[in-house]
């Protein structure tokens, strides 16, 4: 996995370098896209078709050059095969993202790398009850990349794109028979990953 991340990591080290103007900003964003299942190594995806997500965000720029959040995100996929209209996939993050950014023309482009805590959870709707989970405090791992810029509607108002793919270093699995609620610590082998296309809005103040 690592090797994977290295090019984009070189990217956000070239985008910290480079020249941008001395604003610091404070701003706010909505956004709203697919939630799509990466296959890994065992998590082979096969029953998990995208679906959608929201998200939200609190970013500081410090000199118009580097940014710094706290996002949120909520999303689902749509679970196939046998009796999957009773259940649903959901997934939570909450992470700390550090981005650098770019200015090029009228889009400001950017790439960050964040960290933090995320949750997956099958339920069955009709027992209403947990089939399923996977949890990590903080091993899960963000690589951003996307664009902004400034959109007529409104002074500080921005519109965007982004693409997301999270990883998970490592966490907890839970499976429920019986009645009883098995769980055990996984690495990132045993764990599909998440790609995230949005539509973006911000304000910045």
């Amino acid at each position: 996995m690592l090797r994977r991340l290295t090019p984009l990591a070189l990217i956000l080290t070239g985008l910290l370098w480079a020249p941008s103007p001395a604003i610091a900003q404070f701003n706010v964003g909505l956004g709203m896209g697919t939630n799509v299942c990466i296959p890994n190594g065992d998590a082979d995806c096969s029953n998990l078709l995208p679906l959608g997500h929201l998200s939200a965000l609190m970013e500081y720029r410090f000199g118009g050059l580097v940014g710094w959040s706290l996002e949120y995100d909520y999303g689902a996929y749509w679970p196939t095969g046998t009796g999957a209209d009773r259940l649903t996939q959901r997934s939570t993050h909450f992470l700390t993202t550090i981005r650098g950014y770019y200015d090029y023309r009228d889009w400001d482009v950017y790439s960050g790398l964040g960290l933090g805590f995320a949750s997956h959870r099958l339920t069955d709707t009709v027992a209403d009850e947990e089939l399923a989970s996977f949890s990590t405090l903080w091993a899960a791992f963000k690589v951003s990349l996307g664009a902004t810029r400034p959109w007529d509607l409104a002074d500080g108002l921005h519109w965007g794109i982004r693409a997301d793919q999270i990883y998970y270093l490592s966490g907890e699995a839970c499976v429920v028979l019986g009645g009883a609620q098995n769980c055990e610590a996984i690495d990132d082998t045993n764990v599909a990953g998440q790609l995230q296309i949005s539509w973006d809005v911000r304000y910045v103040f």
